[in-house]
């Protein structure tokens, strides 16, 4: 079997995909600022393939391990993997009905705990989407190992060859937040001064 990235999209700068035998790609994504129309968010979009030897009428598990960089000059809280299909503004989310999933062959984890595990998911059985929140989040710079096992359904293959998609996508807090937290530890440090003047 052979795994490999066909399609980058997104605030990625590159993508570096070293294949490993035995149903298992690493991928180096180095996350940029992107523009978005509302909040922090930078995303970005992978098209996987996946070469079977042979037509056979059967699934694949396969396993991925993506070191993601932030370099977007910004703090993550969270971070986003969402399985489907299509990139960019044609990225279509998978569905209960679709079959392609993620597995428990390994469990979703990091490596570096930034983010505890598991991670939050949009299904107790056979979860499309992945999301990370908590202590301590990603500086930037800085980065995380993500693993995860994929299911890839037969119907997904077309003459031994299978693409679906893997979009990433990491939140920063919203300016304003930032304001009414700055806002409330100003109003905080008022309250000891006034308090600590009365004594």
């Amino acid at each position: 079997m052979d795994i490999q990235v066909v399609t980058w999209e997104g605030d990625v700068l590159a993508g570096a995909d070293i294949f490993v035998p035995a149903a298992k790609m690493t991928t180096d994504e180095f996350a940029q600022k992107g523009t978005p129309s509302g909040g922090g968010v930078s995303w970005w979009d992978i098209e996987i393939q996946v070469t079977r030897s042979t037509d056979a009428p059967t699934s694949e598990d396969i396993e991925l391990e993506m070191d993601v960089f932030n370099q977007t000059g910004i703090h993550w809280d969270d971070f986003h993997i969402t399985l489907g299909t299509g990139t960019g503004a044609t990225f279509t989310e998978s569905d209960e009905l679709d079959q392609l999933f993620f597995t428990n062959a390994p469990p979703p984890a990091t490596i570096f705990d930034m983010f505890p595990d598991p991670p939050m998911t949009d299904e107790v059985l056979d979860p499309d989407s992945l999301w990370w929140a908590g202590l301590p989040g990603i500086d930037s710079p800085g980065n995380e190992i993500f693993e995860v096992g994929v299911h890839v359904p037969v119907g997904f293959f077309e003459n031994s060859v299978a693409l679906f998609t893997v979009r990433k996508h990491a939140t920063a807090p919203e300016p304003s937040a930032l304001v009414l937290l700055s806002l409330g530890l100003a109003g905080l440090g008022v309250a000891r001064l006034t308090r600590a003047g009365r004594t």
